[in-house]
């Protein structure tokens, strides 16, 4: 957890898509550093995200006032998700500018393959909200590590960069590419856990689609994974949030999925579970007994506790 810092004094109110002409340049100190590192790694964050990953609870008016100058002074930019009615305030979306990136390109921090600033919103738009979710869940992660000394993250590949290097296996006549929306690596001593995330968000996912991406997976895990990740250890994680009735219905159609291929002895490859990221206590999400594996009643944590 990072100590705070006294917050620099507030701005005059101006439109929220608006910068402040002739904003002077600004000293970035440790907290702008540690939210452009944020951006760099997650792409697309919120303020409550930034500081559930970075500060201490309550200090969100305190995030905001450093987004505030890192926005008008041209390292980050701000975009708005659609709001659900008219008179609606829209939450602000933050992501880096040009001078964001230019400051962890000097570092050696920026994120990998080509950025134009203007491109960033605008390409990721259709899927901002899903992004902010799978964010939720590597977020969790970051903070486990952060409150528990024997847990190491030792890796963590962001749906982005995953996408650029889709993974294609064989479905009798057809090729699937499997492409998780995130990526773990989390060490407990000599255990690896490494986890593919799959977040279903809305519900909106019909079966056979589904059940393709369950196929995918089963013949990624035999062989193409390993090759790829140079590891072994690999758990797909799918999580629900809309609730346990679209989780019981996910678990439903692994199951007759597995069952209709012959591949009920794959079934320890999935963990399902329903929760909601943005609300999830860290230790909850990967030691409490909430998962579910595809023909088991019981319900079982994400990880092994490893005692030290």
């Amino acid at each position: 957890m990072d100590t705070l810092f006294p917050a620099p004094p507030a701005l005059p109110r101006l439109p929220r898509f608006r910068r402040a002409e002739g904003y002077p340049q600004i000293r970035i100190g440790r907290p702008e550093q540690l939210i452009l590192c944020a951006l760099g790694r997650f792409h697309f964050l919120s303020a409550p995200q930034l500081t559930r990953l970075l500060f201490s609870q309550g200090s969100l008016t305190y995030t905001r006032e450093h987004l505030k100058r890192l926005f008008h002074a041209g390292y980050v930019q701000r975009l708005f998700l659609p709001t659900p009615t008219p008179s609606g305030s829209s939450p602000a979306i933050y992501a880096l500018d040009k001078k964001g990136f230019g400051y962890l390109k000097a570092l050696s921090a920026a994120p990998k393959g080509r950025f134009r600033a203007s491109e960033q919103g605008q390409r990721e738009w259709l899927f901002l909200e899903h992004t902010l979710a799978v964010n939720d869940l590597l977020i969790l992660a970051e903070r486990l590590a952060r409150q528990d000394s024997s847990i190491k993250l030792a890796n963590m590949i962001h749906e982005r960069q995953l996408k650029r290097t889709p993974i294609y296996v064989e479905d009798g006549e057809d090729r699937i590419g499997v492409v998780p929306d995130g990526w773990l690596d989390i060490r407990q001593g000599d255990l690896q856990s490494c986890l593919a995330i799959e977040l279903d968000r809305s519900g909106h996912v019909e079966r056979k689609p589904f059940q393709r991406k369950v196929r995918g997976f089963c013949r990624y895990a035999q062989g193409p994974y390993q090759k790829a990740f140079g590891s072994q250890s690999l758990t797909v994680v799918i999580v629900a949030t809309s609730g346990t009735r679209r989780l019981s219905e996910l678990i439903r159609w692994t199951e007759t999925e597995l069952a209709s291929t012959g591949a009920q002895d794959q079934a320890d490859l999935f963990r399902l579970s329903a929760f909601d990221p943005a609300t999830a206590d860290p230790n909850d999400a990967f030691f409490a007994t909430i998962w579910r594996r595809p023909f088991d009643p019981n319900p079982l944590p994400l990880l092994p506790r490893v005692s030290a």
